[in-house]
């Protein structure tokens, strides 16, 4: 068992030396699409801090920010996709201002950034980081609470434990169980998974290194103080009925996915879009614990719901039906494993926020402005308009349309919607957009037989005239091209030119594009 032993006090008490060693701190973090999760260890306090954040635009920087100073880490662990990321691996590394530094630590330790270490990918596998947390994972709080549960309801009080630094349990390799970790630990939360896995990964090998079974035994698990969300866990989700899931009642189907059933999110859920239901879902998930950005949000549900804006609003569920999962789509994107389908649905959901937008900005100011010009005598309405004014400021603040134009914009004019949606196999690219593939293009389309003529043509060669047609071998490569084989002793030597394709001795390959894989070839 790892122990947490105090240094002597010096015999030199000189309050300006710093400490020989600093005590480690090391932060992993996992980004992926609109969501963002950190996991920090603590040494000196033995004890692992987690967050999870939804993120939109400049929120990265102020999640990030406040993680850092919340735990004030000396190394943070990325993968290779963050490394490729360098605004924000310039954010993770950047330390706090020094008025809010720590007075524990010393001047000279203070680094112009924080260093920052490359795991390897498997280290941030799903799969790994799950095993890693449940077999490997012992948190001294969770384990003396289910010690007392059992003394309470057996009577077992044989088992001690020890809560000092370093303390530990009689079964030095017992982890902590699913159900307590589950009361901390969000198990749905992936990238949550794959924080706290990558991070007891890099720990089994440097702090933990003697540990027996390569147990990584820490005091607790917390949220950091610094969140701007409620922390509920799944129990009181639960008991709450604030979501239900229902599967099939067929057994033998298997559990299958599972729907949302009767519960207050259902009641509340009136979205049109994916994200908009991710974002509700969001919201209930991890209500907000500033009172001002309570009201904020309340302001901007109730402008909404006024009966002078319900035209407005019907026009603006319209456009919202046509947003697609962008944040998604952006992630294929980004690992190039996009469908063809995600630029139309890319496309419409552009064309769809810039509609909204000009509603916004339009149509519903007007509705207020006109509003308080009705009610520019009374103090109280006033106020409220400002309300009002300040809620549709809040949404089109982070919105950059002349952005979302000019890559709307450079979709319609690359891409052919209706050609693309009638395949639904391949992006079709408009005729005109590039020279090249204009020609490629055209003699894709004019393929029609060449196989047959360059078989035929070989076989009226000269130096082929006594030969038979089983020496000819035509070997198709899908959809891209087929190889022409021709088999003949090597001291035949030979050069045939036809169609500006090139035969020649030896392991003869001429390669064609073709139209399909069923052309056939006629010899004579």
């Amino acid at each position: 068992m790892r122990q947490h032993n105090q240094q002597p006090p010096s015999q030199n008490n000189d309050a300006s030396s710093p400490p020989m060693e600093p005590t480690l701190k090391c932060m992993t973090v996992v980004e992926e699409g609109t969501k963002i999760s950190f996991a920090c260890y603590d040494e000196e306090k033995n004890e692992i801090i987690i967050e999870q954040n939804r993120i939109n635009g400049q929120d990265t920087e102020r999640a990030v920010q406040a993680f850092i100073a919340a735990t004030r880490p000396n190394l943070v662990l990325i993968s290779s996709k963050i490394a490729a990321n360098a605004p924000l691996v310039e954010l993770l590394t950047q330390n706090p201002p020094l008025g809010d530094q720590d007075p524990n630590v010393h001047p000279q330790q203070q680094q112009p950034s924080i260093p920052y270490q490359l795991l390897k990918s498997k280290a941030f596998d799903l799969k790994s980081c799950k095993q890693l947390i449940l077999n490997k994972l012992r948190v001294m709080t969770l384990l003396k609470r289910s010690s007392q549960r059992s003394n309470n309801s057996y009577g077992n009080r044989n088992q001690t434990y020890n809560l000092s630094q370093g303390g530990h349990m009689n079964d030095a390799s017992a982890p902590s169980s699913y159900h307590s970790l589950a009361s901390i630990v969000d198990f749905d939360s992936t990238i949550l998974l794959r924080a706290l896995g990558a991070l007891l990964c890099f720990l089994q090998g440097t702090a933990f290194r003697l540990e027996e079974g390569s147990t990584v035994t820490v005091n607790t698990i917390r949220y950091v103080r610094s969140s701007q969300y409620m922390r509920i866990d799944t129990a009181t989700l639960h008991a709450l009925h604030i979501f239900s899931t229902e599967h099939h009642p067929l057994v033998a189907k298997g559990p299958g996915k599972g729907k949302e059933g009767f519960s207050l999110y259902t009641l509340l859920d009136r979205t049109k879009s994916k994200i908009g239901k991710s974002c509700l879902k969001e919201w209930m998930l991890k209500p907000l614990l500033d009172p001002a950005a309570i009201r904020e949000r309340q302001d901007g549900v109730e402008l909404f719901l006024k009966q002078s804006c319900r035209e407005t609003v019907s026009t603006l569920m319209s456009h919202l039906h046509k947003v697609g999962a962008v944040d998604k789509i952006l992630l294929r994107m980004q690992k190039c494993h996009s469908a063809p389908m995600d630029f139309i649905v890319l496309s419409k959901t552009l064309s769809a926020a810039i509609s909204i937008f000009a509603i916004l900005n339009g149509e519903l100011r007007n509705i207020i402005a006109q509003e308080q010009a009705n009610d520019s005598f009374q103090e109280g309405h006033l106020s409220e308009s400002r309300k009002k004014f300040a809620v549709v400021d809040r949404i089109l603040h982070p919105c950059r349309v002349p952005v979302l134009q000019d890559l709307h914009e450079r979709l319609v004019s690359i891409v052919d919607h209706e050609a693309t949606a009638e395949t639904k196999e391949s992006v079709v690219i408009h005729y005109g957009f590039h020279e090249e593939l204009d020609n490629a293009k055209e003699m894709f389309d004019n393929l029609d037989g060449k196989t047959t003529r360059s078989v035929l043509y070989i076989l009226e060669y000269p130096v082929f005239g006594c030969i038979s047609t089983n020496i000819v071998s035509i070997l198709h490569l899908p959809r891209d091209a087929f190889c022409c084989w021709i088999r003949c002793a090597p001291e035949i030597p030979f050069v045939i030119k036809f169609e500006g394709c090139v035969f020649t001795t030896g392991k003869l390959k001429a390669i064609y594009p073709i139209r399909s894989l069923t052309e056939k070839v006629y010899t004579n």
